[in-house]
């Protein structure tokens, strides 16, 4: 069993025997311990919840076995930042009586847990190590250190807690994925359970990001982010993209929960960090339902006795007493009653003087009381136009007498519609100086219904009121009417609008008178073997257009050459009813070239073009070329001739061989 226990000593004084609330009872913080039989730290927020732990809402304050108060405690819970405990005087309390004693409240403190309001003030409120606990009560402001100890808990990891939520009978749960220092790539984080009274309230149910967790692994902020959630009555879980670094993505709802058997939750816990692999961290746990521990008290009864004194001090005393045998403690106060005198006045003839009832603890007073006079006036009118007034007074009591006369009053006379049908006239007479009245009272006047138009947007009656005798009008002011345009085409060149005007709660035609439009034509081909003509009629003031649908064109085709090394072919479409041509380019025939001779002096060309698909022929016609002769000796016996023919424009050579010449020797 967790404890944590504030001990509040009290001391109330009883000033009445009705039950009325009361504060300041409350006089000292005398302990604030905590134990628990497996916890080796001392953390603010265990027992897991924020209330005062017990299974009734109310404690009773009890002295000698007898109850003088009950204080009602109010748990903060998920709701306010803050508990009370608010204490009632029963009707045990006996005028002149006080009572003391000490109070023991198991409670825990809140040290955050979901993303609410409530929790993420809580969360900043604690720090490991020293805190002051202040308990207030009217004006007495209790203070008292208490030590907490950080969890152990590895922050960077998964985070799962509960604590109970007492008004509510629901279990809070809250799972914090863990630590992604370089943001989550994606991710999906839920809870759920099969267990038999396990039900989620998906209408607590939320997430959040938060930038940092404090010393007990808790939200300190949260942030709203762009998630797809689940949520049933056993189970919520979300699912998310590319949260950046700096932030934790977490989840908490409100649960019913078994509360007599221990219970196991399923927690789906799977991401990716960035620039790291998939993880499933999906783990089951299981929850121990929770004992509450009841508060406790003891007291005695005090007795307090007064008196008065001249003396200039007010002091306080305890009268001898003997717990072993006694069961009642007198304290004695001494009270100095200082006098002070104050003056008023009072009808009368006479001063007086008096001493009025001292309060034990305020200053006694002497009242000196001056006499005045009371008037008592006497109206009547008279025959003058001015008023007079007259004074007598009185020289026996304090009655004194003003005699006022009046002119009499002016009259005015008011007409007005009756439910009755005839006329009739009477006066009301009213008070001396103001003014009588003479009311004319006519039948109602008869009433013409009509119908007019306004420049407001609803309708609205107005009741025109004649005088009477005359005749009322209830006129109903309508809005102007809704306006319905309409176009017609007509045989003119211009435009012009005809508009027909209805009465209120109708609804106006604007007819506008426009001639016809433009025509646009144009030519297009389709599939069909045949033409035909389709005419698209436009709005007013627009075009309209003809379109002439015909059949495609004849093609014919041609064959060209081009410089490139392979066959392709284009189509030149024409106009309509035209002819359109399909030209083949196709690469240049390959060509032979050859070489002749002619007469000429001059070299020529000529070139033989072929269909495509052929050979192409160039014959160069050359000049002959030149020839040089010259004659060489051989061995033969008689003369011969060679002819040397080399290519055009170079140079033939003949060579004449003749024998060798005759020798003579001398």
């Amino acid at each position: 069993m967790l404890i944590s226990q504030l001990v509040i000593s009290l001391l109330t004084a009883a000033q009445a025997v009705l039950a009325v609330e009361i504060s300041g009872i409350f006089t000292s913080f005398e302990s604030l311990t905590f134990s628990h039989p497996r916890l080796q730290y001392t953390p603010p927020d265990f027992p897991t919840w924020t209330a005062f732990i017990v299974t009734t809402p109310e404690v009773d304050l009890v002295a000698s076995g007898q109850t003088y108060a009950t204080c009602r405690l109010n748990a903060g819970e998920e709701f306010v930042p803050f508990s009370t405990v608010q204490c009632t005087v029963s009707d045990n309390v006996e005028p002149g009586e006080t009572y003391n004693g000490e109070v023991s409240l198991p409670f825990s403190f809140n040290a955050g847990g979901s993303g609410s309001s409530t929790d993420i003030e809580a969360s900043r409120c604690f720090v490991p190590g020293e805190n002051t606990i202040t308990f207030t009560d009217g004006d007495n402001r209790l203070s008292i250190q208490a030590y907490f100890d950080p969890n152990p808990t590895d922050p960077s990891g998964l985070v799962s807690a509960q604590k109970l939520i007492q008004s509510l009978a629901q279990s809070l749960a809250l799972v914090i994925l863990p630590e992604c220092p370089n943001g989550y790539r994606s991710g999906t984080l839920g809870i759920s359970s099969t267990a038999e009274g396990y039900n989620i309230d998906c209408n607590s149910a939320q997430a959040g990001l938060t930038s940092e967790l404090n010393a007990w692994v808790k939200p300190v902020d949260a942030l709203d982010f762009p998630y797809t959630s689940e949520c049933t009555s056993s189970g919520f879980s979300i699912s998310f993209l590319n949260i950046q670094p700096g932030y934790r993505v977490f989840l908490n709802a409100l649960a019913t929960v078994p509360s007599d058997a221990a219970y196991r939750v399923n927690y789906d816990v799977r991401y990716q960090c960035v620039g790291g692999d998939y993880t499933d961290a999906s783990m089951t746990k299981l929850w121990n339902p929770y004992q509450r521990l009841e508060a406790d008290l003891y007291g005695q009864v005090i007795v307090i006795t007064t008196r008065t004194v001249t003396e200039a001090t007010t002091y306080v005393t305890t009268l001898p007493f003997d717990p072993a045998i006694q069961n009642t403690k007198t304290v004695e106060v001494v009270k100095q009653i200082p006098l002070t005198t104050i003056t008023d006045s009072y009808v009368g003839v006479t001063t007086r003087t008096s001493t009025l009832a001292a309060v034990i603890g305020q200053t006694g007073t002497v009242l000196v009381e001056t006499p005045y006079h009371l008037t008592t006036t006497i109206t009547s009118f008279w025959s003058e136009q001015y008023t007079s007034t007259l004074t007598e007074i009185a020289s026996l009591d304090s009655i004194d007498t003003v005699l006022v006369n009046y002119p009499v009053n002016p009259s005015t006379t008011i007409t007005s519609i009756w439910n009755e049908d005839y006329s009739t006239t009477y006066t009301e007479t009213n008070g001396i100086g103001e003014t009588d009245y003479v009311f004319v009272m006519f039948p109602p006047n008869p009433t013409l219904t009509t119908q007019e138009f306004w420049t407001g947007s609803d309708l609205r009656w107005e009741v025109l009121t004649d005088e009477p005798g005359g005749t009322d009008t209830l006129l109903l002011l309508a809005p102007a009417n809704p306006t319905t345009t309409y176009f017609e085409f007509w045989d003119n060149d211009y435009a012009t609008t005809e508009t027909s005007t209805y009465g209120p709660q109708s609804t106006d035609a604007v007819i506008i008178y426009v001639p016809p439009n433009p025509t646009i034509t144009t030519t297009e081909f389709w599939l069909e073997g045949y033409t035909t003509t389709v005419t698209q009629e436009q709005e007013p003031n627009e075009t309209d257009y003809v379109v002439i649908y015909v059949p495609p064109n004849p093609t014919i085709t041609t064959t060209e050459f081009w410089i490139d090394s392979f066959t392709t072919s284009a189509l030149h479409t024409m106009g309509p009813q035209d002819t359109d041509t399909l030209v083949v380019y196709v690469p240049h025939n390959p060509t032979i070239t050859s070489a002749q001779f002619w007469l000429e002096n001059q070299m020529s060309t000529a070139t033989e073009t072929n269909a495509p698909e052929g050979t192409d022929y160039v014959i160069v016609y050359y000049p002959y070329n030149e020839v040089l002769t010259r004659t060489e000796f051989w061995s033969e016996d008689y003369t011969s001739t060679t002819t040397e023919s080399n290519n055009p424009q170079e140079t033939d050579h003949v060579i004449v061989y003749v024998p060798a010449n005759p020798t003579i020797r001398l």
